[in-house]
């Protein structure tokens, strides 16, 4: 039903679109896995209007923009990788033990979720700066091979 009204739409030729890996990824997924998924999704989004607008004085061309956004997903990808290497890590002692509280806080030192709503909202700070941001020293573009020396 969502790819007809896809084709629908695009015959219409309205510059409206159905995704439909977007609906079907929206049906899949548990809400707590979609909502950090929109949130990316509109990173993404927000970074490349600003590389496309330009940055103060730096206008990045095609090019650079592509290079830049690759840049930004490259980041996002190695922090999955790295969630899920974790996330292995994490489960050997819980397996270990048998017990699902290895990792479990004193309830002094529990701060709630404002703790790590915090730290979501300082990694998608850093993740929309390597988005956007050119190598420094290089204007954009990647530096120079320089020969090899004795």
């Amino acid at each position: 039903m969502i790819i007809a009204i896809d084709e629908i739409l695009k015959a219409g030729k309205t510059g409206v679109r159905t995704p439909v890996l977007a609906a079907a990824v929206g049906i899949y997924l548990p809400l707590e896995l979609e909502v950090p998924i929109f949130i990316g999704g509109l990173l993404a989004y927000i970074a490349e209007r600003r590389l496309t607008a330009g940055i103060g004085s730096f206008k990045p061309s095609k090019e650079e923009v592509e290079r830049l956004t690759r840049r930004g997903m490259l980041f996002a990808a190695g922090l999955i990788t790295g969630e899920a290497l974790v996330g292995v890590l994490i489960a050997i002692p819980i397996v270990a033990t048998g017990r699902d509280d290895v990792f479990a806080l004193p309830k002094a030192l529990q701060f709630g979720g404002w703790l790590g709503l915090l730290m979501l909202a300082g990694l998608a700070a850093w993740m929309f700066k390597v988005g956007t941001t050119a190598d420094a020293g290089t204007g954009g573009a990647a530096p120079e091979p320089q020969p090899l020396r004795r």
